[in-house]
Protein backbone atom coordinates (compact mmCIF):
# COMPACT_ATOMS: atom_id res chain seq x y z
CA UNK A 1 0.00 0.00 0.00
CA UNK A 2 3.04 2.09 0.79
CA UNK A 3 4.60 2.16 -2.50
CA UNK A 4 1.15 2.72 -4.09
CA UNK A 5 0.93 5.82 -2.21
CA UNK A 6 4.51 6.91 -2.23
CA UNK A 7 3.68 6.41 -6.76
CA UNK A 8 1.18 8.94 -6.30
CA UNK A 9 2.89 11.48 -4.38
CA UNK A 10 6.32 11.34 -6.66
CA UNK A 11 6.22 13.01 -9.59
CA UNK A 12 8.87 12.82 -11.78
CA UNK A 13 10.39 15.85 -13.88
CA UNK A 14 10.09 14.44 -16.56
CA UNK A 15 6.46 13.66 -16.55
CA UNK A 16 6.16 18.10 -16.07
CA UNK A 17 8.36 18.38 -18.47
CA UNK A 18 6.09 16.06 -20.69
CA UNK A 19 2.83 18.13 -19.42
CA UNK A 20 4.23 21.56 -20.20
CA UNK A 21 4.75 20.48 -23.50
CA UNK A 22 1.88 19.05 -24.18
CA UNK A 23 -0.46 21.84 -22.83
CA UNK A 24 2.29 24.28 -25.48
CA UNK A 25 1.22 21.87 -28.26
CA UNK A 26 -2.24 21.86 -27.30
CA UNK A 27 -2.27 25.38 -27.28
CA UNK A 28 -0.58 26.07 -30.29
CA UNK A 29 -3.47 23.67 -31.61
CA UNK A 30 -5.93 25.88 -30.53
CA UNK A 31 -4.31 28.50 -32.19
CA UNK A 32 -4.60 26.61 -35.38
CA UNK A 33 -8.06 26.20 -35.51
CA UNK A 34 -8.89 29.93 -34.81
CA UNK A 35 -6.75 30.99 -37.65
CA UNK A 36 -8.24 28.62 -39.70
CA UNK A 37 -11.96 29.48 -38.31
CA UNK A 38 -10.81 33.24 -39.36
CA UNK A 39 -9.94 32.35 -42.76
CA UNK A 40 -12.55 29.53 -43.67
CA UNK A 41 -15.74 30.04 -41.43
CA UNK A 42 -18.23 27.48 -41.59
CA UNK A 43 -18.30 28.51 -45.59
CA UNK A 44 -17.61 26.01 -48.51
CA UNK A 45 -13.94 25.96 -48.42
CA UNK A 46 -14.23 24.99 -44.13
CA UNK A 47 -16.40 22.62 -44.74
CA UNK A 48 -14.67 21.01 -47.51
CA UNK A 49 -11.32 21.24 -45.31
CA UNK A 50 -12.78 19.96 -42.09
CA UNK A 51 -14.14 16.86 -44.24
CA UNK A 52 -11.10 16.07 -45.76
CA UNK A 53 -8.53 16.95 -43.05
CA UNK A 54 -10.45 14.00 -41.41
CA UNK A 55 -10.27 11.04 -43.81
CA UNK A 56 -6.58 10.48 -43.56
CA UNK A 57 -6.46 10.41 -40.05
CA UNK A 58 -9.61 8.33 -39.59
CA UNK A 59 -8.38 5.61 -41.91
CA UNK A 60 -5.25 5.69 -39.62
CA UNK A 61 -7.19 5.51 -36.58
CA UNK A 62 -9.02 2.42 -37.74
CA UNK A 63 -6.01 0.38 -39.36
CA UNK A 64 -3.23 1.17 -37.07
CA UNK A 65 -3.61 3.94 -34.87
CA UNK A 66 -1.73 4.70 -31.68
CA UNK A 67 -1.04 1.56 -31.43
CA UNK A 68 1.83 1.23 -33.18
CA UNK A 69 3.63 2.06 -29.89
CA UNK A 70 1.52 0.17 -27.70
CA UNK A 71 2.23 -2.86 -29.58
CA UNK A 72 6.07 -2.14 -30.30
CA UNK A 73 7.68 -0.79 -26.75
CA UNK A 74 6.89 -4.15 -24.54
CA UNK A 75 8.51 -6.18 -27.25
CA UNK A 76 11.16 -3.86 -27.91
CA UNK A 77 11.49 -3.19 -24.12
CA UNK A 78 11.75 -7.29 -23.58
CA UNK A 79 14.27 -7.89 -26.47
CA UNK A 80 16.83 -5.63 -25.07
CA UNK A 81 16.52 -6.43 -21.78
CA UNK A 82 17.05 -10.45 -22.52
CA UNK A 83 18.95 -10.05 -26.43
CA UNK A 84 20.67 -6.37 -26.45
CA UNK A 85 19.94 -3.60 -27.96
CA UNK A 86 21.48 -5.00 -31.51
CA UNK A 87 18.97 -7.65 -31.55
CA UNK A 88 15.86 -5.07 -30.20
CA UNK A 89 17.09 -2.53 -33.23
CA UNK A 90 16.78 -5.17 -36.21
CA UNK A 91 13.43 -5.98 -34.55
CA UNK A 92 12.70 -2.18 -34.92
CA UNK A 93 14.03 -2.02 -38.28
CA UNK A 94 11.70 -5.08 -39.18
CA UNK A 95 8.89 -3.48 -37.43
CA UNK A 96 9.24 0.22 -39.15
CA UNK A 97 9.16 -1.93 -42.67
CA UNK A 98 5.63 -3.43 -41.77
CA UNK A 99 3.92 0.05 -40.93
CA UNK A 100 5.34 1.36 -44.09
CA UNK A 101 3.91 -1.16 -45.90
CA UNK A 102 0.94 -0.71 -44.46
CA UNK A 103 0.68 3.32 -44.17
CA UNK A 104 1.84 2.99 -47.97
CA UNK A 105 -1.52 0.79 -48.77
CA UNK A 106 -3.78 2.88 -46.80
CA UNK A 107 -2.17 5.92 -48.71
CA UNK A 108 -3.04 4.54 -52.32
CA UNK A 109 -6.34 2.98 -51.46
CA UNK A 110 -7.13 6.81 -49.91
CA UNK A 111 -6.13 8.70 -53.56
CA UNK A 112 -7.94 5.84 -55.45
CA UNK A 113 -11.46 6.35 -53.47
CA UNK A 114 -11.28 9.68 -52.25
CA UNK A 115 -14.43 10.26 -53.76
CA UNK A 116 -16.11 7.71 -52.13
CA UNK A 117 -14.30 8.14 -48.80
CA UNK A 118 -15.90 11.80 -48.86
CA UNK A 119 -19.50 10.57 -49.84
CA UNK A 120 -19.25 8.06 -47.19
CA UNK A 121 -18.15 10.41 -44.00
CA UNK A 122 -20.24 13.10 -45.04
CA UNK A 123 -23.11 12.90 -47.28
CA UNK A 124 -25.44 16.05 -47.00
CA UNK A 125 -22.56 18.52 -47.26
CA UNK A 126 -23.18 21.01 -50.41
CA UNK A 127 -21.90 19.44 -53.95
CA UNK A 128 -19.60 22.48 -53.87
CA UNK A 129 -18.23 21.56 -50.71
CA UNK A 130 -17.68 18.02 -51.53
CA UNK A 131 -16.29 18.46 -55.19
CA UNK A 132 -13.53 20.66 -53.08
CA UNK A 133 -12.76 18.16 -50.64
CA UNK A 134 -11.77 15.65 -53.10
CA UNK A 135 -8.73 16.74 -54.01
CA UNK A 136 -7.91 18.52 -50.56
CA UNK A 137 -8.01 14.60 -49.47
CA UNK A 138 -5.93 13.53 -52.25
CA UNK A 139 -3.41 16.09 -50.92
CA UNK A 140 -3.32 15.17 -47.55
CA UNK A 141 -3.73 11.38 -47.37
CA UNK A 142 0.34 10.66 -47.49
CA UNK A 143 -0.06 12.10 -44.32
CA UNK A 144 -1.16 8.15 -43.01
CA UNK A 145 2.86 7.24 -44.01
CA UNK A 146 4.71 10.29 -42.15
CA UNK A 147 2.25 9.45 -38.73
CA UNK A 148 3.56 5.93 -39.08
CA UNK A 149 6.60 6.58 -39.02
CA UNK A 150 6.44 9.09 -36.57
CA UNK A 151 5.10 6.99 -33.91
CA UNK A 152 7.68 4.40 -34.98
CA UNK A 153 10.47 7.04 -33.61
CA UNK A 154 7.97 7.78 -31.08
CA UNK A 155 8.41 3.76 -29.48
CA UNK A 156 12.46 3.41 -30.15
CA UNK A 157 12.92 6.95 -28.53
CA UNK A 158 10.67 6.35 -25.56
CA UNK A 159 12.14 2.79 -24.82
CA UNK A 160 15.25 4.37 -25.09
CA UNK A 161 14.73 6.75 -22.22
CA UNK A 162 13.92 9.87 -24.34
CA UNK A 163 10.58 11.14 -23.70
CA UNK A 164 10.67 14.81 -24.00
CA UNK A 165 11.38 15.25 -28.32
CA UNK A 166 8.10 12.55 -28.62
CA UNK A 167 5.99 14.96 -26.40
CA UNK A 168 6.52 18.00 -28.75
CA UNK A 169 6.32 16.70 -32.49
CA UNK A 170 2.85 18.21 -32.47
CA UNK A 171 4.29 22.00 -31.93
CA UNK A 172 6.12 21.42 -35.36
CA UNK A 173 3.42 20.18 -37.09
CA UNK A 174 0.67 23.05 -35.32
CA UNK A 175 3.32 25.46 -36.30
CA UNK A 176 4.05 24.69 -39.36
CA UNK A 177 -0.18 25.19 -40.47
CA UNK A 178 0.26 28.37 -37.72
CA UNK A 179 3.10 30.03 -40.22
CA UNK A 180 0.88 29.19 -43.52
CA UNK A 181 -2.16 30.70 -42.10
CA UNK A 182 -0.43 33.55 -40.65
CA UNK A 183 2.01 34.90 -43.91
CA UNK A 184 0.79 32.42 -46.92
CA UNK A 185 -2.84 31.57 -46.65
CA UNK A 186 -4.09 34.23 -48.75
CA UNK A 187 -1.70 34.12 -51.43
CA UNK A 188 -2.15 30.17 -52.15
CA UNK A 189 -5.43 29.47 -49.89
CA UNK A 190 -6.85 26.60 -48.96
CA UNK A 191 -5.00 24.29 -50.76
CA UNK A 192 -1.67 25.59 -49.69
CA UNK A 193 -2.98 24.70 -46.25
CA UNK A 194 -3.44 20.66 -47.12
CA UNK A 195 0.00 21.29 -48.11
CA UNK A 196 0.99 22.75 -45.02
CA UNK A 197 -0.99 20.00 -43.29
CA UNK A 198 1.32 17.33 -44.89
CA UNK A 199 4.11 18.91 -44.35
CA UNK A 200 3.64 19.19 -40.59
CA UNK A 201 3.04 15.57 -40.43
CA UNK A 202 6.40 15.20 -42.49
CA UNK A 203 8.21 17.30 -40.18
CA UNK A 204 6.80 15.11 -36.84
CA UNK A 205 8.94 12.32 -38.33
CA UNK A 206 11.66 14.38 -39.57
CA UNK A 207 12.56 16.12 -36.37
CA UNK A 208 12.83 12.21 -34.56
CA UNK A 209 15.07 10.64 -36.72
CA UNK A 210 18.69 12.61 -35.80
CA UNK A 211 18.10 10.78 -32.68
CA UNK A 212 16.57 7.86 -33.71
CA UNK A 213 19.93 7.01 -36.01
CA UNK A 214 21.80 8.02 -32.87
CA UNK A 215 20.41 5.53 -30.62
CA UNK A 216 21.37 2.96 -33.09
CA UNK A 217 18.00 2.44 -35.33
CA UNK A 218 19.35 2.00 -38.55
CA UNK A 219 16.85 1.00 -42.17
CA UNK A 220 17.06 -2.37 -43.21
CA UNK A 221 16.16 -2.55 -46.97
CA UNK A 222 14.68 -6.65 -46.30
CA UNK A 223 11.03 -7.15 -46.15
CA UNK A 224 10.80 -9.64 -42.68
CA UNK A 225 7.12 -9.54 -41.68
CA UNK A 226 7.34 -12.89 -40.03
CA UNK A 227 9.89 -12.90 -37.84
CA UNK A 228 8.86 -14.05 -34.18
CA UNK A 229 9.00 -10.69 -32.91
CA UNK A 230 7.06 -8.75 -35.34
CA UNK A 231 4.31 -11.95 -35.02
CA UNK A 232 4.59 -11.15 -30.57
CA UNK A 233 3.93 -7.37 -31.40
CA UNK A 234 1.37 -8.24 -34.13
CA UNK A 235 -0.80 -10.63 -31.48
CA UNK A 236 -1.46 -7.72 -29.06
CA UNK A 237 -2.28 -5.13 -32.05
CA UNK A 238 -5.68 -6.07 -33.03
CA UNK A 239 -7.29 -6.09 -29.67
CA UNK A 240 -5.50 -2.51 -28.53
CA UNK A 241 -6.81 -1.17 -32.18
CA UNK A 242 -10.11 -2.12 -31.77
CA UNK A 243 -9.99 -0.86 -28.08
CA UNK A 244 -8.83 2.66 -28.99
CA UNK A 245 -11.65 2.91 -31.80
CA UNK A 246 -14.40 4.35 -29.99
CA UNK A 247 -13.02 7.95 -30.27
CA UNK A 248 -12.65 7.57 -33.94
CA UNK A 249 -15.74 5.90 -34.53
CA UNK A 250 -18.13 9.02 -32.83
CA UNK A 251 -15.51 11.43 -34.65
CA UNK A 252 -17.04 9.92 -38.08
CA UNK A 253 -20.76 9.39 -37.12
CA UNK A 254 -20.75 12.47 -35.88
CA UNK A 255 -19.56 13.89 -39.04
CA UNK A 256 -21.80 11.76 -40.86
CA UNK A 257 -24.85 13.54 -39.49
CA UNK A 258 -24.28 17.08 -38.60
CA UNK A 259 -23.27 17.23 -42.82
CA UNK A 260 -27.36 17.78 -42.89
CA UNK A 261 -27.63 19.71 -40.39
CA UNK A 262 -27.41 23.72 -40.87
CA UNK A 263 -26.44 23.49 -44.80
CA UNK A 264 -22.79 20.95 -43.75
CA UNK A 265 -22.01 24.08 -41.56
CA UNK A 266 -22.57 21.65 -38.62
CA UNK A 267 -19.41 19.78 -39.77
CA UNK A 268 -17.17 22.40 -38.98
CA UNK A 269 -19.23 23.30 -35.64
CA UNK A 270 -18.71 20.46 -34.27
CA UNK A 271 -15.32 19.72 -35.37
CA UNK A 272 -13.95 22.97 -33.23
CA UNK A 273 -16.38 22.28 -30.47
CA UNK A 274 -14.82 18.50 -30.54
CA UNK A 275 -11.09 19.74 -31.03
CA UNK A 276 -11.26 22.23 -28.21
CA UNK A 277 -12.90 19.31 -25.81
CA UNK A 278 -10.00 17.26 -26.49
CA UNK A 279 -7.88 19.72 -25.90
CA UNK A 280 -9.16 20.82 -22.69
CA UNK A 281 -9.59 16.93 -20.98
CA UNK A 282 -6.99 15.72 -23.19
CA UNK A 283 -4.01 17.83 -21.14
CA UNK A 284 -5.43 16.27 -17.93
CA UNK A 285 -5.75 12.43 -19.38
CA UNK A 286 -2.45 12.90 -20.60
CA UNK A 287 -0.30 13.76 -17.39
CA UNK A 288 -2.45 11.26 -15.63
CA UNK A 289 -1.81 8.42 -17.77
CA UNK A 290 1.55 9.34 -18.50
CA UNK A 291 2.19 9.22 -14.39
CA UNK A 292 -0.15 6.08 -13.99
CA UNK A 293 0.97 3.45 -16.68
CA UNK A 294 4.43 2.85 -15.48
CA UNK A 295 3.42 2.47 -12.31
CA UNK A 296 0.45 0.12 -12.59
CA UNK A 297 2.65 -1.58 -14.71
CA UNK A 298 5.37 -2.28 -12.10
CA UNK A 299 2.49 -3.02 -9.38
CA UNK A 300 0.69 -5.96 -11.96
CA UNK A 301 4.28 -7.36 -12.49
CA UNK A 302 4.90 -7.57 -9.20
CA UNK A 303 1.78 -9.22 -8.07
CA UNK A 304 0.24 -6.23 -6.35
CA UNK A 305 -3.13 -6.24 -7.34
CA UNK A 306 -4.24 -4.46 -4.65
CA UNK A 307 -1.55 -1.44 -5.02
CA UNK A 308 -2.52 -1.12 -8.57
CA UNK A 309 -6.36 -0.87 -7.81
CA UNK A 310 -5.76 1.71 -4.70
CA UNK A 311 -3.27 4.00 -6.90
CA UNK A 312 -5.88 3.93 -9.91
CA UNK A 313 -8.79 5.17 -7.21
CA UNK A 314 -6.83 7.99 -5.98
CA UNK A 315 -5.51 8.73 -9.29
CA UNK A 316 -9.26 8.98 -10.51
CA UNK A 317 -10.81 11.01 -7.46
CA UNK A 318 -7.47 13.63 -8.25
CA UNK A 319 -8.61 14.02 -11.81
CA UNK A 320 -11.85 14.14 -11.41
CA UNK A 321 -11.39 16.51 -8.65
CA UNK A 322 -9.81 19.23 -11.43
CA UNK A 323 -11.94 17.51 -14.84
CA UNK A 324 -15.39 18.08 -12.88
CA UNK A 325 -15.05 21.68 -12.25
CA UNK A 326 -13.39 22.25 -15.83
CA UNK A 327 -16.46 20.62 -17.31
CA UNK A 328 -18.89 22.56 -15.22
CA UNK A 329 -17.45 26.02 -15.93
CA UNK A 330 -17.55 24.88 -19.74
CA UNK A 331 -21.11 24.11 -19.96
CA UNK A 332 -22.38 27.45 -18.10
CA UNK A 333 -19.97 29.76 -20.22
CA UNK A 334 -19.56 27.71 -23.63
CA UNK A 335 -20.89 30.86 -25.70
CA UNK A 336 -18.79 33.27 -24.01
CA UNK A 337 -15.34 31.35 -24.60
CA UNK A 338 -16.14 30.24 -28.32
CA UNK A 339 -17.22 33.94 -29.16
CA UNK A 340 -14.02 34.97 -27.41
CA UNK A 341 -11.78 32.53 -28.98
CA UNK A 342 -13.13 31.94 -32.13
CA UNK A 343 -15.08 34.93 -33.48
CA UNK A 344 -13.01 36.71 -36.06
CA UNK A 345 -12.73 37.08 -40.19
CA UNK A 346 -15.28 34.84 -41.49
CA UNK A 347 -16.03 33.04 -38.22
CA UNK A 348 -19.30 34.70 -36.88
CA UNK A 349 -21.40 35.31 -33.93
CA UNK A 350 -23.72 32.61 -35.74
CA UNK A 351 -20.87 30.28 -35.70
CA UNK A 352 -19.86 30.75 -32.25
CA UNK A 353 -23.47 30.05 -31.09
CA UNK A 354 -23.36 26.43 -32.89
CA UNK A 355 -20.32 25.91 -32.53
CA UNK A 356 -20.84 26.56 -28.68
CA UNK A 357 -24.18 24.78 -28.67
CA UNK A 358 -22.08 21.48 -29.56
CA UNK A 359 -19.24 22.30 -27.02
CA UNK A 360 -21.87 23.07 -23.65
CA UNK A 361 -23.12 19.21 -24.13
CA UNK A 362 -19.82 17.56 -24.96
CA UNK A 363 -18.94 18.52 -21.43
CA UNK A 364 -21.16 15.82 -20.36
CA UNK A 365 -18.67 13.30 -21.52
CA UNK A 366 -15.51 15.40 -19.95
CA UNK A 367 -15.15 13.72 -16.82
CA UNK A 368 -15.81 9.85 -17.74
CA UNK A 369 -13.81 10.50 -21.27
CA UNK A 370 -11.00 10.73 -18.18
CA UNK A 371 -12.08 8.67 -16.43
CA UNK A 372 -12.03 6.15 -19.22
CA UNK A 373 -8.40 7.11 -20.11
CA UNK A 374 -7.45 6.08 -17.00
CA UNK A 375 -9.33 2.75 -16.65
CA UNK A 376 -8.28 1.42 -19.93
CA UNK A 377 -4.54 1.87 -19.12
CA UNK A 378 -5.52 -0.15 -15.76
CA UNK A 379 -6.61 -2.99 -18.31
CA UNK A 380 -3.68 -2.43 -20.16
CA UNK A 381 -1.00 -3.20 -17.34
CA UNK A 382 -2.61 -6.04 -16.50
CA UNK A 383 -2.81 -7.63 -20.14
CA UNK A 384 -6.45 -7.54 -20.19
CA UNK A 385 -7.38 -6.21 -23.62
CA UNK A 386 -10.12 -7.99 -24.33
CA UNK A 387 -12.70 -5.76 -21.80
CA UNK A 388 -11.66 -2.58 -23.66
CA UNK A 389 -12.09 -4.13 -26.78
CA UNK A 390 -15.43 -5.85 -26.47
CA UNK A 391 -16.75 -2.34 -24.32
CA UNK A 392 -15.41 -0.12 -27.39
CA UNK A 393 -17.52 -2.23 -29.97
CA UNK A 394 -20.28 -2.36 -28.16
CA UNK A 395 -20.17 1.77 -27.79
CA UNK A 396 -19.54 1.96 -31.26
CA UNK A 397 -23.03 0.38 -31.64
CA UNK A 398 -24.53 2.51 -29.08
CA UNK A 399 -23.30 5.68 -30.29
CA UNK A 400 -25.10 5.08 -34.07
CA UNK A 401 -28.31 4.92 -32.43
CA UNK A 402 -28.27 7.66 -29.84
CA UNK A 403 -26.88 10.11 -32.43
CA UNK A 404 -29.40 9.03 -35.10
CA UNK A 405 -31.95 9.41 -32.60
CA UNK A 406 -30.58 13.22 -30.92
CA UNK A 407 -29.05 14.88 -34.02
CA UNK A 408 -33.03 14.48 -35.54
CA UNK A 409 -34.51 16.08 -32.70
CA UNK A 410 -32.12 18.40 -30.82
CA UNK A 411 -29.60 19.28 -33.72
CA UNK A 412 -25.60 19.73 -32.82
CA UNK A 413 -26.67 19.65 -29.37
CA UNK A 414 -27.95 15.92 -29.76
CA UNK A 415 -24.87 14.63 -31.39
CA UNK A 416 -22.65 16.03 -28.97
CA UNK A 417 -24.97 15.10 -26.06
CA UNK A 418 -25.27 11.89 -27.62
CA UNK A 419 -21.10 12.07 -27.72
CA UNK A 420 -21.29 12.20 -23.62
CA UNK A 421 -23.36 9.29 -23.13
CA UNK A 422 -21.73 7.08 -24.92
CA UNK A 423 -18.50 7.83 -23.10
CA UNK A 424 -20.28 7.68 -19.90
CA UNK A 425 -21.48 4.74 -20.47
CA UNK A 426 -18.11 3.00 -21.76
CA UNK A 427 -16.57 4.29 -18.72
CA UNK A 428 -18.98 2.66 -16.35
CA UNK A 429 -18.89 -1.02 -18.40
CA UNK A 430 -14.89 -0.81 -18.41
CA UNK A 431 -15.57 0.01 -13.83
CA UNK A 432 -18.29 -2.55 -13.95
CA UNK A 433 -15.69 -5.23 -15.54
CA UNK A 434 -12.66 -3.94 -13.63
CA UNK A 435 -14.44 -4.73 -10.05
CA UNK A 436 -14.82 -8.55 -11.18
CA UNK A 437 -10.98 -8.53 -10.87
CA UNK A 438 -10.37 -8.14 -7.16
CA UNK A 439 -13.28 -6.23 -6.12
CA UNK A 440 -14.72 -2.33 -7.01
CA UNK A 441 -12.27 0.74 -7.12
CA UNK A 442 -14.23 2.61 -4.81
CA UNK A 443 -14.87 2.37 -1.36
CA UNK A 444 -17.45 4.37 0.10
CA UNK A 445 -15.50 6.90 1.23
CA UNK A 446 -14.09 7.12 -2.32
CA UNK A 447 -17.78 7.32 -3.78
CA UNK A 448 -18.63 10.22 -0.84
CA UNK A 449 -15.27 12.36 -1.88
CA UNK A 450 -16.80 11.90 -5.74
CA UNK A 451 -20.12 12.80 -4.89
CA UNK A 452 -19.07 15.90 -3.05
CA UNK A 453 -16.47 16.94 -5.69
CA UNK A 454 -19.34 16.51 -7.85
CA UNK A 455 -21.16 19.02 -5.72
CA UNK A 456 -18.79 21.23 -5.22
CA UNK A 457 -18.13 21.65 -9.19
CA UNK A 458 -22.15 21.88 -10.12
CA UNK A 459 -21.81 25.05 -7.46
CA UNK A 460 -18.40 26.70 -9.26
CA UNK A 461 -20.49 26.27 -12.25
CA UNK A 462 -23.43 28.22 -10.95
CA UNK A 463 -21.70 30.51 -9.47
CA UNK A 464 -19.40 31.61 -12.63
CA UNK A 465 -23.24 31.53 -14.94
CA UNK A 466 -24.90 33.81 -12.22
CA UNK A 467 -21.58 35.84 -12.32
CA UNK A 468 -21.51 36.09 -15.85
CA UNK A 469 -25.12 36.82 -16.26
CA UNK A 470 -24.83 39.80 -13.19
CA UNK A 471 -21.44 41.61 -15.02
CA UNK A 472 -21.92 41.48 -18.62
CA UNK A 473 -24.81 44.71 -18.67
CA UNK A 474 -22.03 46.32 -16.52
CA UNK A 475 -18.93 45.59 -18.42
CA UNK A 476 -17.76 44.32 -21.51
CA UNK A 477 -17.64 40.51 -22.64
CA UNK A 478 -13.74 39.50 -21.28
CA UNK A 479 -13.63 41.15 -18.05
CA UNK A 480 -16.75 39.44 -17.36
CA UNK A 481 -16.00 36.22 -18.78
CA UNK A 482 -12.26 36.37 -16.92
CA UNK A 483 -13.89 37.42 -13.50
CA UNK A 484 -16.65 34.62 -13.79
CA UNK A 485 -14.05 32.01 -14.46
CA UNK A 486 -13.06 33.73 -11.08
CA UNK A 487 -15.50 33.38 -9.60
CA UNK A 488 -16.08 29.60 -10.33
CA UNK A 489 -12.69 28.96 -9.65
CA UNK A 490 -12.42 30.90 -5.80
CA UNK A 491 -16.19 29.24 -4.72
CA UNK A 492 -14.74 25.39 -5.74
CA UNK A 493 -11.42 26.16 -4.20
CA UNK A 494 -12.85 27.32 -1.02
CA UNK A 495 -15.33 24.64 -0.74
CA UNK A 496 -12.84 21.89 -1.41
CA UNK A 497 -10.35 23.84 1.01
CA UNK A 498 -13.07 24.02 3.89
CA UNK A 499 -14.41 20.31 3.31
CA UNK A 500 -11.33 18.42 1.50
CA UNK A 501 -11.51 14.69 0.78
CA UNK A 502 -8.61 11.91 2.18
CA UNK A 503 -6.11 12.71 -0.14
CA UNK A 504 -6.36 16.54 -0.43
CA UNK A 505 -6.33 16.68 3.13
CA UNK A 506 -3.25 14.58 3.40
CA UNK A 507 -1.76 17.07 0.71
CA UNK A 508 -2.88 20.00 2.92
CA UNK A 509 -1.38 18.82 6.17
CA UNK A 510 2.01 17.59 4.12
CA UNK A 511 2.36 21.48 3.28
CA UNK A 512 1.51 22.64 6.78
CA UNK A 513 4.14 20.57 7.70
CA UNK A 514 7.02 21.51 5.41
CA UNK A 515 6.51 24.93 6.50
Amino acid sequence: MKSADNSVKKVPVTVIIMAIATVCAKLLGLVRDVLCAAAYGTGIEGIAYETASRLPIMLFDFVIGGVVTAAFIPVFSELTVKKGKDKAMDFAADYFNLILSVTLLISVAGELLAPYLVHLLAPEIPVAAAALAVPLTRIMFPMVIFAGIAFCFVGVLQCMGHFRLPSIISLFSNGAIVIYLLFLEERFGVYGLAVAMLAGWGLQALVQLPTALKLGFRFRFKLRFLTPEVREAAKAFLPLLVASWLLPVISVINTRFASGIEEGRAVTAVGYANRFYIIIVGVFSFIATNLLFPKLSRASAGGDEKGAKRLTAVSLKLLLAVVLPVAAGCFVLAYPIIEMIFVNGDFTVDDARLTAEALKWFCLGMPAMAVNEVLQKLFFSRKAVAAPMVTSLACCALNVGFVYLMSNAFGVAGIAAATGITITLCALMNYIIDARHGGALFRLQDIADVVKCTVFAVLCGLAAHFAYGALLPRTSEVPALIISVLCGVVVYGALTFIFPFGELRQLLKRGKNER
